[in-house]
């Protein structure tokens, strides 16, 4: 659901009624307000209706409804009560009302339940007063609310046609009492019976399980709560003081009369109590005479006339098509005959007269045409019409028409006013119905005009104008402010009359039209509006109104539609289907004035779509200077050589090293140059030199890098200027879902909002909460400015092999375990007397220095290592002789630099062959040469490297084994590396090796990984510091030593 759905406080109200208590009803609301429920937590047998209104507010709705002539009434009590609710796989369906309402799906009941709901109960008088809820706007009828309120306009009926007398009962305890009972006519017990069939199930159902209900039948439900309607109307028309009544009577009168005091006080709603002589055989020979006194058969009150007048309205139809389509059309009122013993037959007056055939017996013509004319002159008086004259059609046939102006209003109160009267009146089949789902429909179109913005780019402005969508018509803007100015409901949309919550929408366009002011957005608002009006609940719909928005909005809703592109001559290479896309993605979003995130998983080519697409803008001459390439140190290399193969024609030069040129030399060079190749740990120290130009593209390879907002590095690359922005990442998110936000900042500021708002937002809710719509939402959002493939999916690519991975699991030795048990009791000391940040630091030291001793007991602190000191250690070397006499290549990864060194010098030694090494202290020029020699068939086939510093950016194809010794924080990481050998070009099937120590810390940390990796794919998100912020209890579990730690040396 949307907010603004969520937020409104209007409810569904439903009235039940229990014959026990026959002055009384039972309300209860659904609402969509989150936290509306006081009982808290249910029972065993009920747990609570996840729908209910509170207490609170059903007390509030039914003083704002007081009865005009203020009379008061008694205080409303409250509670909760079980209720029986169909439900669909175990959960509530809520009612059609509340689905309408706030736009859910009405699942289809396979079952029932009860559930515990806050409850008023008030007097039934209640209804008298109650305005309809459709056009309050503070609620809305349920159908059980409608069914009673049915039921209160055939008591109101009653009373004005007179049918009923005071009639006699027995207490349940004994003793007599007085009541007022219903004499409907035969017509009368037809509607009756009409309305106990049309009962809502809830009512059934409240019937069947009411406490203290002795009444299920439903037609006795409704005479009751008929007569104790009329026994209301009565008391609220006749009510005197009583000490008036008991001063008219001398003491010796007041003895005599008690009987008939006591009733006659009951009759006028004073008394609730039997009578006070409770003799049997006196009070039951006063009921004996009473009831003889009120026999029918000694009242005159004769049987409804055999005929009655019915009155409808509707459109005038023949009328309409004949008048200007522009002119609006006219409704009549028209007239037909029912009679008392033929009550489901009614007859149109139109066909009355002249000797026409009826299918009923009728009186004379006299009578008739005076019966028709009687009522259209009370209709005409009782709605006030002075200006819709009466008309014959034909003598028998009287019409008074009415401007379809004035339809809602007659509707609304002056059909009440005539049943009340007692004429029957048949409103249109639309009118009274439950609102239908509406919705505002926002178009938006680009208008090139004095005072508005033409340029490109997510701040251009756009004009929208909005209507009211209901299914597929729509109320235009004149009709809706005319609701609102009339305060109604129920307007024509299209051909046909919907009804809608009016109060609700007004305030919705109300608050669009305070944000996005004068009816213009920008394109980044209009983005972000699109996104969320894809969600199920959404309230809003977005529309194009010209071909530019319709591009737009397929962006967010499906992506871009990628047109074929002209590869430049200049480009020496040939690029797969795939990356054609990528170029043009980057080009629709350079065209648009958007930043643009290309974040294809490692090895499906980044640089050279990149690379293309330069070419393709300098040919288009959209590069109006150099552009600046930003990446790690370790791959400034890997752009030199991937643009001298690609796009030797494009001039390029590396800003770096001590020698780098400053101020005036730089700027001079740089104008006079395609592309320069920078690395972010210059960028901040560089930044005045750096920001004089304004760059045709910024690229940021490998962006994670500044994914940090409070880093220099952050900061300074939002302050360089650029006419088009790149991102490079085959990680948009490595742990949190904050990194997102940087990213998008780097390429389009501002549009995901400050730092905050997105947490808020966004971050929070998916990271904690697990929603899945907001995620989905924010897919949208950002789907127009990133692009991502992976390797795995063959709609990609479909050469690329097979990756395997597999769990390796070593076991400690002796001397590992007695480290390791010895490292995990001195935290356990310590957490004794630290917290807080002592506390955390205390626990990160600790977890370094166990993964260390699952690598080798001396970690880093001896020049050469013995293998068989760790068992880690020892598997390794064994698997890498395979690895060895197969003839294949391995890469072993490890985030310890000086680990690292040692490692390689051992496994130089085990396997007699020549092992390369790469740590962060590699001098680049080292670092290049040691890429190339691996690269040759002939060159080394074992590489060691740390890592961060070898992670990213590298091309090792030459090994198909790749080693991950210990394992990092993040996934996302242990990926990157793996895709050092799993890219395209890769004919062998990569094998991943994860070396876990079993029993121990590193075991837990794979499962954390495993947890992350399903998390990431939602959104790409992680947690990062999990161990240090559980209970000391829950950590030293998680540390201690598991059985299967002892390796054989045990």
């Amino acid at each position: 659901m949307s907010s603004s759905h969520r937020s409104d406080t209007s409810i569904i109200l439903h009235a039940l009624y229990n014959p026990h208590q026959p002055f009384s009803l039972t309300l209860f609301g659904e609402t969509g307000e989150s936290g509306s429920i006081p009982i808290s937590g249910g029972t065993d047998s009920a747990p609570n209706h996840p729908f209910a209104s509170s207490t609170e507010h059903l007390f509030a709705l039914i003083q704002s409804s007081q009865n005009k002539e203020g009379r008061k009434q008694p205080v409303p009590s409250h509670g909760s009560c079980k209720i029986e609710f169909p439900t669909a796989n175990g959960k509530i369906v809520a009612s059609p009302e509340f689905a309408s309402r706030y736009e859910t799906t009405q699942k289809e009941p396979d079952s029932s339940g009860f559930f515990e709901v806050p409850v008023v109960v008030c007097q039934s008088e209640f209804l008298l007063y109650l305005p309809e809820g459709n056009a309050s706007g503070s609620w809305i009828d349920g159908g059980s609310l409608r069914f009673w309120r049915g039921c209160t306009g055939l008591a109101r009926e009653m009373v004005i046609r007179g049918r009923y007398l005071p009639s006699s009962g027995i207490y349940q305890n004994g003793g007599v009492c007085t009541r007022w009972k219903l004499i409907p006519s035969s017509y009368d017990e037809h509607r009756i019976d009409s309305l106990a069939r049309a009962m809502p199930p809830i009512q059934q159902s409240f019937l069947r399980y009411a406490e203290g209900s002795k009444i299920s039948g439903r037609k006795d439900s409704v005479i009751l709560f008929i007569e104790s309607i009329i026994a209301r109307i009565i008391f609220l028309t006749t009510q005197t003081d009583p000490e008036d009544l008991i001063s008219r009577f001398t003491p010796i009168e007041r003895l005599k009369y008690s009987q008939e005091l006591t009733a006659l006080y009951y009759l006028q709603g004073y008394e609730r109590h039997k009578m006070p002589i409770t003799n049997p055989q006196i009070t039951n020979g006063w009921k004996g005479k009473f009831d003889q006194w009120t026999d029918t058969e000694n009242i005159d009150i004769p049987d409804d006339l055999p005929w009655t007048v019915v009155a409808r309205i509707d459109e005038d139809i023949a009328s309409s098509s004949s008048k200007n389509e522009k002119q609006p059309p006219e409704w009549v009122i028209t007239f037909l005959v029912r009679s008392a013993d033929h009550p489901d037959l009614l007859v149109p007056a139109s066909r009355l007269g002249q000797g026409k055939k009826t299918p009923i017996p009728l009186p004379g013509d006299d009578e008739l045409i005076k019966l028709l004319h009687d009522a259209a002159v009370k209709v005409q008086t009782t709605a006030n019409l002075p200006k819709s004259e009466i008309t014959f059609r034909t003598n028998f046939d009287p019409v008074i028409r009415i401007p379809e102006s004035d339809l809602i209003r007659f509707l609304s109160h002056d059909v009440t006013r005539i049943r009340e009267g007692g004429i029957e009146f048949i409103c249109p089949d639309w009118w009274g119905r439950p609102l239908e789902p509406a919705r505002i429909d926002l178009s938006f179109q680009r208008q090139q005009e004095k005072g508005f913005n033409s340029t490109v780019g997510l701040a251009s402005l756009l004009h929208y104008d909005y209507r009211i969508a209901v299914g597929d018509d729509f109320i235009e803007p004149a009709a809706f402010r005319q609701m609102v100015e009339q305060q109604i409901t129920t307007v024509r949309a299209g051909k046909r009359w919907v009804t809608i919550d009016r109060p609700a929408l007004d305030l919705r366009i109300k608050a669009i039209e305070k944000q996005y002011k004068k009816h213009r957005a920008s394109v980044a608002e209009l983005l972000k509006m699109v996104a969320r009006s894809e969600s199920p609940d959404a309230d809003l719909s977005i529309n194009p109104g010209d071909d530019w928005t319709t591009d737009l909005i397929r962006g967010v809703r499906e992506g871009w539609s990628h047109t074929n592109v002209q590869i430049p001559q200049t480009f020496n290479g040939i690029l797969r289907p795939y990356q054609e896309i990528g170029v043009s993605f980057l080009l629709r979003c350079r065209s648009l004035g958007f930043g643009a995130c290309l974040a294809d998983d490692m090895g499906l080519g980044k640089t050279p779509q990149t690379i293309a697409y330069l070419l393709c803008a300098k040919e288009n001459g959209g590069l109006s200077g150099p552009s600046l390439i930003i990446c790690p140190t370790s791959i400034i290399g890997n752009w030199e050589r991937e643009l001298a193969r690609f796009a030797p024609g494009l001039s390029c030069f590396v800003h770096h090293g001590s020698s780098r040129l400053k101020g005036k030399a730089y700027l001079e060079k740089a104008r006079s140059y395609d592309l320069i190749i920078t690395s972010y740990a210059l960028i901040p120290r560089d930044m005045e030199l750096l920001s004089g130009i304004t760059y045709a593209v910024l690229i940021l390879d490998e962006v994670q890098n500044v994914k940090n907002p409070q880093t220099k590095q952050f900061q300074a690359v939002r302050i360089l200027e650029a006419d088009h922005r790149i991102a490079l990442t085959g990680t948009p998110v490595e742990n949190h879902l904050t990194e997102l936000w940087a990213l998008m900042e780097t390429i389009n500021p501002g549009y995901l909002g400050s730092f905050a708002a997105f947490q808020k937002m966004y971050a929070n809710p998916i990271e904690k909460g697990g929603a899945e719509e907001k995620a989905a939402e924010l897919r949208r959002i950002i789907r127009p400015f990133l692009l991502r493939r992976v390797k795995t999916d063959k709609t990609v690519i479909s050469d690329l092999p097979e990756k395997m991975e597999m769990e390796v699991y070593c076991t400690l030795t002796h001397e590992q375990a007695a480290l390791y048990q010895s490292t995990v009791n001195d935290l356990a000391r310590d957490l004794q007397s630290v917290a807080g940040i002592a506390r955390k630091g205390r626990v990160l030291s600790a977890l370094t220095r166990l993964k260390q001793i699952c690598n080798y007991p001396d970690h880093g602190s001896v020049p050469a290592m013995e293998p068989l000191r760790s068992g880690k250690v020892q598997r390794l070397v064994e698997m890498l002789e395979e690895v060895r006499d197969e003839g294949d290549g391995a890469i072993i990864f490890t985030q310890y630099a000086t680990f690292a060194k040692d490692l390689a010098r051992t496994l130089h030694q085990s396997l007699e062959r020549e092992v390369l090494l790469l740590t962060g202290s590699t001098p680049r020029m080292k670092r290049e040469e040691m890429i190339a020699r691996f690269a040759k068939p002939d060159g080394p086939r074992f590489f060691v490297i740390s890592l961060r510093a070898g992670g990213t950016g590298l091309n090792l194809m030459q090994a198909n084994h790749v080693f991950h010794i210990d394992r990092w924080w993040n996934p996302a990481v242990e990926d990157q590396a793996t895709d050092r050998t799993y890219r395209i070009g890769q004919t062998k099937t990569v094998q991943v090796h994860m070396m876990i120590t079993a029993g121990t810390l590193e075991e837990q940390i794979h499962e954390m990984i495993a947890r992350k990796r399903t998390v990431a794919d939602q959104v790409i998100s992680a947690g990062e510091n999990w161990l240090t912020e559980l209970p000391n209890g829950e950590l030293m579990d998680v540390l201690r030593l598991r059985e299967q730690v002892f390796g054989d040396d045990i």
